[in-house]
């Protein structure tokens, strides 16, 4: 049997309406978490990083075909993008930049990489997501940035984080991706 969950049988993904202004809305918070059965996160493989300096962190997508493990200064610490370009926004993405060497990707077979945006026909990127159940997990860099040794990931795929003690920093990709959406009517 279903259990009432106390919302409306329809949500809406409010970031995907247009120019609508996020940080202006009035927020409601709802602990999906607390629902039974619990959620069990897919972890991989224990990482075997050799930096005993560094926390360790795991993530995935929803389903598991997908999984990683991190090596990075306490997420706290990090300074963590909340980029506006339309892709980043619509999905609430949030990325940190670590090097290609403190993460070990298991599954990479199972991404799928599109929404390349180009900037004077240079690809900026291409979000990278689960192909059975379309988790973002990480970000490929396209030219000019393809050899520079990072490798973004998505924070919402890190198993067990608190969004609220993370520091938020705005970057305007709408910008850096020169091509305004546009609503095809």
């Amino acid at each position: 049997m279903a259990q009432k969950l106390g919302v409306p049988n329809i949500g809406l993904n409010a970031r995907t309406i247009q120019d609508l202004d996020l940080d202006k809305l009035k927020k409601k918070t709802y602990d999906g978490a607390a629902l039974e059965p619990a959620y069990d996160a897919p972890v991989g493989p224990k990482p075997s990083f050799a930096d005993a300096s560094k926390q360790s962190y795991q993530g995935s997508c929803h389903c598991g075909k997908v999984t990683f493990a991190l090596q990075s200064e306490p997420l706290n610490d990090l300074e963590v993008t909340d980029c506006n370009c339309n892709i980043c926004a619509r999905n609430g993405y949030l990325w940190i930049y670590p090097s290609k060497d403190a993460v070990q990707l298991q599954g990479e077979e199972s991404l799928r990489h599109h929404s390349r945006y180009y900037k004077s026909d240079d690809k900026v990127a291409g979000h990278g997501f689960c192909s059975t159940c379309g988790v973002f997990v990480l970000n490929k860099l396209g030219e000019p940035n393809a050899d520079s040794g990072i490798l973004p990931i998505n924070v919402r795929a890190i198993n067990g984080v608190d969004l609220d003690g993370l520091k938020i920093k705005k970057h305007d990709g709408k910008t850096l991706t020169g091509k305004p959406y546009v609503l095809i009517e």
